[in-house]
């Protein structure tokens, strides 16, 4: 018998080259996703920036029209000609004055009081669709708004700061079947809010108004709101904004005292750009001269028509794959910035909140949208052209 030495023979160069090919995608397709990923949620971020600018110029076009455009103020070389009329109000028509006398809130002919700026350092309520009825709504402004369905009054706000409750938003509208409750809510509210939808976020609270994760058993309450901390006193969100210069002694601090308003408003003379604390028809709001109110021996408070800034700060928190590397070289947060952040339910850092679990700060970028009015005119005798422009 003749014993036949076993020869080694290499596999075919095919086969070694399907395993090469494997490891190769593998790779490239781990750096894809990241890619990928990153994109989609650098796109995502973008579209919210230009939601808080949209929803800021929004709001100042609220109340252009609420001041009747050009048709609202007149001017003159001589103001003490002001005399008592008909139509314009105890200033008259030749008068150096912002009075507003054609709001659109108002049908002819002219009651008084015209309508004019709302007071929106006061509380308001949440938006919320009514329990007991299909076919009612609550926009959560206070009583004396123009949008009041039972007693309208004259007040124009342009904005509500507190989340939108959705608890009771379920099913369809009892007076258009074809829409849903929750469609119907959102058309009522102010227009800044409208345009910000999009970029509300989902939560949920129990029966003491903590925030819980969604899914909970303890959950009671439905509601959206924006990314940030929910002050529990005033049921607003603020972006607490932190100290950035790795080089500074406050690195990772607050820069103020609180979070910064979501939603802010200052106001103007009519004309002019000193911005500052708006006054309201019960307050002169410590400023020297009349802003958008003006008193009267006697008489109700007048509303004028003054300039406008409205801000919207949204705050977008990075949760794919972007933030990673640049969360877990981070130190703790101080506990003064903690107090400034979302923690989510818990304080457990749950995804969407700005903080991590380790107290680590997400990757995270706040967007500043900013609109005000600006009149061109009045020149002496002719009516004033009101218009909008960016100011961030």
């Amino acid at each position: 018998m003749v014993v036949r030495p076993i020869r080694w023979r290499p596999p075919p160069a095919h086969g070694r080259q399907r395993g090469q090919a494997m490891v190769e995608f593998a790779i490239i397709a781990l750096v894809l996703i990241l890619l990928i990923a990153g994109g989609i949620e650098l796109a995502l971020a973008a579209f919210s920036g230009q939601r808080s600018s949209d929803a800021a110029r929004a709001a100042v076009a609220d109340w252009v029209y609420a001041t009747g455009n050009a048709g609202v103020y007149m001017s003159s070389a001589t103001p003490l000609e002001c005399s008592e009329d008909p139509v314009y109000g105890i200033y008259g028509e030749n008068c150096v004055d912002w009075q507003i006398s054609n709001s659109p809130h108002v049908e002819p002919p002219l009651p008084e009081p015209q309508v004019g700026l709302g007071d929106h350092a006061q509380s308001f309520d949440r938006p919320a669709c009514d329990p007991n009825d299909a076919a009612v709504y609550d926009d959560g402004l206070p009583d004396d708004s123009v949008t009041n369905p039972d007693d309208p009054g004259t007040a124009v706000y342009l904005f509500n700061p507190r989340p939108i409750d959705l608890t009771d938003c379920i099913g369809q509208d009892g007076d258009d079947a074809s829409r849903t409750r929750r469609a119907v809510l959102i058309e009522k509210l102010p227009a800044l809010n409208r345009a910000l939808y999009s970029s509300y976020q989902k939560h949920c609270g129990d029966a003491d108004g903590n925030e819980v994760i969604c899914g909970d058993p303890a959950v009671v309450s439905t509601y959206l709101r924006l990314p940030g901390r929910l002050d529990p006193v005033t049921d607003t969100v603020g972006i607490g904004v932190l100290d950035n210069d790795p080089d500074s002694p406050g690195f990772q601090f607050p820069l103020d005292a609180a979070p910064r308003p979501a939603f802010e408003i200052e106001c103007a003379p009519g004309g002019t750009t000193d911005y500052g604390a708006c006054d309201t028809m019960d307050s002169d709001a410590g400023r020297d001269e009349p802003v958008c109110w003006r008193e009267q021996d006697s008489m109700e408070p007048v509303p004028l028509a003054c300039e406008v800034r409205v801000r919207v700060r949204y705050r977008y928190v990075f949760n794919a794959f972007l933030q990673f590397p640049f969360m877990y070289w981070q130190d703790p947060l101080p506990p003064e910035a903690l107090e400034q952040l979302d923690r989510g339910p818990g304080g457990a850092g749950t995804v969407g909140s700005e903080v991590a679990r380790g107290n680590v700060r997400r990757l995270q970028r706040t967007f500043l949208g900013c609109w005000e009015t600006v009149t061109i005119g009045p020149t002496a005798g002719m009516q004033g052209s009101r218009n909008l422009r960016a100011c961030n």
